[in-house]
């Protein structure tokens, strides 16, 4: 069976009007799975990315002799992980306005 034939649910040869609405359908409710999935696994990502940097500062206020050594590690990680959180609210921001 051809994609054609898929499409083609009534075999008269032609790709009619509610066919391919059909097919617009599931096509729109496909983009909108990955936009929801996209959208839920950033959040997921920026929540773990605040839960490291919280963990790292409790690490730094309970131990600071041990982490003096790590201090240019650690201003590295803070920076690159802000930078992270930032870029996922700024993005989401700049999108809402577009939508708008």
């Amino acid at each position: 069976m051809t994609e054609f034939d898929k499409i083609d649910k009534n075999g008269n040869g032609t790709i009619e009007k509610s066919e391919f609405d059909e097919l617009e359908f599931k096509r729109l409710e496909e983009e909108y799975k990955d936009q929801n999935q996209k959208r839920d696994n950033q959040l997921r990502m920026c929540w773990v990315v605040l839960l490291i940097m919280c963990a790292s500062t409790v690490a730094v206020i309970l131990q600071p002799e041990r982490m003096a050594q790590a201090d240019a590690v650690l201003m590295m990680m803070y920076g690159s992980l802000s930078a992270i959180v930032g870029a996922f609210f700024g993005f989401n921001a700049l999108g809402g306005k577009k939508n708008d």
